[in-house]
């Protein structure tokens, strides 16, 4: 070991030792600039993902004209692990906030009249920061929305 310590010394003193000192700041920052770009990259997925889901889901109402347990079903099937929440909001004062997780199917069915408009908003479950290790202090709200018209026609 102390071979070691007179080693490192040596090179510590002499002018040569600045390449592996430069060297291995240069890894360091790297290393942290590559975790950092990860981190982004994964907020990114996720708030794509959200919006793709958001708009899935409204497709999926405007055409079953209804946000059912079936509706739930597939939209279960389609999150797959269950980190999103859904939100569905119309006009006439419909509003429904249902976490996405197969617990949830044995809702109620509320039909949606044709030509009536109405919102899907997607939030996720889970906490998603950026940062680096234990320094993710900037947390980031991952959402999605879009919007729909019921293309079902319900008889009265």
């Amino acid at each position: 070991m102390q071979k070691f310590w007179r080693a490192a010394r040596r090179i510590f003193r002499s002018n040569s030792g600045e390449g592996y000192i430069d060297t291995c700041v240069f890894i360091l920052i790297a290393g942290m600039t590559l975790a950092l770009v990860v981190s982004v990259f994964g907020v990114n997925w996720r708030k794509t993902t959200a919006q793709d889901f958001a708009d899935y889901a409204a497709r999926q109402i405007a055409s079953d004209g209804a946000f059912s347990g079936n509706t739930i079903q597939e939209l279960t099937r389609v999150a797959g692990s269950g980190h999103f929440a859904v939100r569905v909001q119309t006009g006439d004062g419909y509003d429904v906030n249902v976490p996405i997780n197969t617990a949830n199917t044995n809702l109620t069915t509320k039909e949606i009249q044709q030509g009536t408009a109405f919102t899907v908003n997607i939030s996720s479950l889970d906490q998603n920061a950026i940062g680096i290790g234990g320094m993710k202090s900037n947390n980031v709200t991952v959402y999605g929305a879009a919007n729909g018209v019921s293309a079902h026609y319900w008889k009265g």
